[in-house]
């Protein structure tokens, strides 16, 4: 397990293509096609379903997502909202890889060694 915790730490998180985030009311949305499938999407979009499904995020979601550039490390991004959230210090840092791994195992965020 620490293994697997220190690889996912050395990563570089990034949205995949047709993933997109906005911020709405301060808070990060994040924007995804429904379906893959571009017969689902004009299916389904005829029949009145839009085209697009969205994950509003918190506050600790969005300060996440906002580190989020392509460049930075799953480890980096840690250390940054860790002195930022420094009263939540204790298990934060499984926290952030958590929720990255979760996005990244429904499609929602890539992440690239």
């Amino acid at each position: 397990m620490a293994k697997e915790q220190a690889n996912l730490l050395d990563v570089v998180p990034r949205l995949p293509e047709g993933v997109c985030l906005r911020k709405e009311g301060g808070l990060s949305v994040m924007d995804f096609p429904r379906f893959k499938s571009k017969f689902l999407q004009r299916l389904f979009t005829w029949r009145g379903k839009p085209p697009y499904a969205h994950v509003d995020f918190d506050e600790h979601g969005t300060a996440a997502l906002d580190l989020v550039d392509g460049r930075r490390t799953v480890g980096e991004i840690i250390a940054l909202l860790s002195k930022h959230f420094e009263e939540e210090r204790e298990g934060y840092g499984i926290r952030v890889a958590l929720f990255f791994s979760y996005l990244h195992a429904k499609g929602l965020l890539r992440m690239l060694k």
